[in-house]
């Protein structure tokens, strides 16, 4: 008797157990769609907003959207959904690269942009998080209305020869916060850049000449350095800058694969060094299946762009990087001449680059006596 109903408690504690996830499941799977919903909405909503601040139809823009959607999280919601909402009303799509989301901290506030390649107008949408939040959780999206909304033209070329408006707007608070990141990326869209540039851009935020860079260090490698698909690579970065957020994106090396390290060296140090690796600024491992890691040296030699691009001023920085990074979107080729390979090296055999790495260890100086 007393088994029989241990057998049945059991088997009735079994079905409330399995009756309460069962609802939470359920509960989770509804509140999903629902938010997502409500997301798409929200996107569709900024859309609408923005074709009638332009005047014309969505089909007649030749649009490029950025916005900083599936990043945002006002009140803690998602806002993933945004960019379908996007791309249903504009056609702007991710494979096309018309539909760009730049990196973002999860507090900053829901922001769009709407720029058209036809015109060169450009509109910024910016929403206070505590409305955003209102329309993620299911109030109309079209009575919420941005807290910023603002348009102006952005196109390369005319910002060139208006530079000194374009200063005066920016003063005026210009697209918030995001006057950099929307201009840089927008014009490298417009300009049909290449799919592994815009990785890097959108991973980064903006497009600099820091990243443009990074960029071309990462063509250097896959070009000269990988010798196949199965190779490890290895990144040390020696003296940080933009780079880094290219290199690991389009080389994969990430600090959580255990495949990039940095060190943060003062001006002294780096004056300290020994040429020619003073002017080091990562060393790219390589490795083939048992065999021992490959090191190279690199440098980049940014006076040899300067000379490229030339040292025209827009009296405006903004301008000015941007003037830069056309450059070398236009000459990635070109650009690779300004890598120098400094030094090449293997590591004994068993050694891994990490162990460069270790607390106590004269970097530099292990590097020039490799």
């Amino acid at each position: 008797m007393d088994r029989t109903y241990r057998k049945v408690r059991s088997f009735g504690v079994w079905l409330a157990l399995a009756a309460t996830l069962t609802f939470c499941f359920s509960t989770a799977v509804l509140a999903a769609p629902a938010q997502y919903g409500n997301a798409v909405k929200l996107g569709q909503a900024a859309s609408a907003q923005a074709s009638g601040m332009l005047g014309m139809d969505w089909s007649q823009a030749e649009v490029i959207a950025v916005t900083n959607a599936g990043y945002a999280m006002p009140g803690e919601n998602s806002t993933k959904g945004c960019l379908d909402g996007i791309a249903e009303a504009t056609g702007a799509t991710v494979g096309a690269c018309t539909l760009l989301t730049l990196q973002s901290r999860f507090d900053q506030p829901l922001w769009f942009a709407f720029f058209s390649k036809k015109t060169g107008q450009c509109v910024y949408l910016e929403y206070e998080s505590a409305r955003a939040a209102k329309a993620l959780q299911g109030e109309s999206p079209e009575s919420i209305k941005a807290g910023v909304a603002q348009m102006a033209r952005i196109d390369a070329d005319y910002l060139f020869a208006h530079a000194a408006d374009f200063s005066a707007q920016l003063k005026k608070g210009l697209f918030g916060n995001n006057a950099f990141r929307i201009v840089t990326t927008a014009n490298a869209a417009a300009r049909n850049c290449n799919s592994e540039t815009l990785k890097a851009i959108q991973v980064h935020d903006h497009f600099c000449p820091g990243v443009s860079s990074g960029i071309v260090l990462a063509n250097y490698v896959r070009h000269n350095l990988l010798p196949s698909p199965d190779a490890g690579c290895f990144v040390l970065s020696v003296n940080p800058w933009c780079k880094e957020d290219a290199l690991t994106t389009l080389l994969n090396a990430t600090p959580g694969k255990r495949s990039y390290a940095v060190v943060y060296p003062t001006g002294k140090q780096r004056a300290a060094w020994p040429a020619p690796l003073n002017r080091a600024c990562s060393v790219i491992f390589t490795q083939q299946k048992g065999q021992p890691w490959h090191g190279t040296v690199l440098g980049f030699d940014f006076s040899k762009a300067k000379a490229e691009y030339g040292k025209k001023s827009f009296g405006n920085k903004v301008l000015d990087k941007l003037h830069a990074d056309l450059w070398f979107m236009d000459n990635m080729d070109r650009a690779e001449a300004m890598v120098e390979p400094l030094k090449e090296f293997d590591l004994a055999a068993g050694m891994m680059p990490r162990d460069l790495m270790q607390p106590g260890t004269d970097l530099i100086g292990t590097l020039h006596k490799l």
